[in-house]
């Protein structure tokens, strides 16, 4: 645990950082596919052929050598090319709607991720201020009691379980607000290497 870089996440609530990996890599996938939006629609032209031949022949009959020209292109027997351009539309239009989805909310996002870390903290400042020093003292008088006879060794495990129950209630608390700010930086952009975070 010594090798984690926990000082990052004391320094997770920094200006918007430009290397938003989620954005990008959205931005990446609309760009391809707006680029195989324009090769299918490269591809529903036809490949046109043209041909020149020329034979040539003994002039037997005096009319000469032949010169012929040809044009092809094939014509659409299936509806392959067209599947695969609406496709290809559909994809573009999905593409386009995940960045825009992912941009209007990102902002939104943020700002539940931060009332949800605030609201951990609260709840943590508590639970130490307040909670486990008074299932603390709860246990101190009970042990004390129970040294001078005065309650049961039942009632002195229970004691000890509340006071254990608050602590790692704490610790549960301190992951939460842990994994919220790691939330919180991977959604911003912000990398999680001390070093790079300057």
């Amino acid at each position: 645990m010594s090798t984690i870089p926990w000082v990052v996440l004391d320094e997770w609530r920094k200006d918007k950082v430009s290397q938003d990996f989620q954005q990008k890599s959205l931005e990446h996938k609309l760009r391809a596919s707006d680029l195989a939006v324009s090769a299918q629609n490269r591809d529903l032209f036809p490949d046109l052929t043209f041909g020149l031949t020329y034979t040539k022949r003994n002039d037997i009959d005096g009319l000469g050598d032949f010169v012929g020209a040809s044009v092809s292109f094939p014509i659409p027997t299936s509806s392959k090319k067209y599947a695969s351009k609406k496709s290809a539309v559909a994809t573009k239009a999905m593409s386009e709607a995940k960045l825009r989805h992912y941009k209007l909310n990102k902002t939104n996002t943020l700002a539940r991720l931060n009332v949800q870390i605030e609201d951990l903290n609260n709840q943590l400042r508590v639970l130490n201020n307040e909670v486990l020093k008074f299932a603390q003292s709860s246990r101190n008088i009970v042990s004390r009691s129970y040294a001078r006879g005065g309650t049961d060794y039942l009632e002195l495990l229970r004691s000890e379980l509340q006071y254990q129950n608050q602590r790692l209630k704490k610790t549960a608390l301190s992951a939460a607000i842990k994994n919220q700010k790691l939330n919180y930086l991977y959604l911003n952009g912000g990398k999680l290497t001390p070093g790079e975070m300057k």
